[in-house]
């Protein structure tokens, strides 16, 4: 996946985020720093930090320091919201239905706003 698009099993949570807040999702997988966050997603460093910050208040990221570096990391409910978005119809399952409406219900109004 190059930095600049996004896979096609992510087009939902592109649709919904917008593709760069989906990257920064995505990049954040593993962990990654904000610099990380900035050359994966192909956006300033100003912008991974502001989009990480929209997606902590979701839910779907926590962020730690570490000396002088910030730190992200998935939660369980942005792990779930990928894995979700990765399994083959994705739509008929229970459990991604739930994260979908969670997130539609909790968060998607905040995530709109900024």
């Amino acid at each position: 996946m190059t930095s600049a698009t996004v896979m096609p099993e992510r087009a939902a949570i592109a649709a919904l985020l917008g593709p760069a807040r989906a990257r920064v999702l995505e990049a954040t997988r593993s962990g990654a720093s904000t610099t990380e966050l900035s050359r994966y997603a192909g956006i300033s460093l100003a912008s991974a930090s502001y989009h990480a910050s929209i997606l902590r208040a979701a839910g779907l990221v926590e962020t730690r320091r570490r000396g002088k570096a910030v730190h992200h990391v998935l939660t369980r409910l942005g792990a779930s919201l990928l894995a979700g978005a990765r399994a083959p119809g994705h739509s008929a399952s229970r459990t991604s239905r739930a994260i979908w409406t969670r997130l539609a219900t909790s968060n998607l109004t905040r995530i709109r706003e900024t």
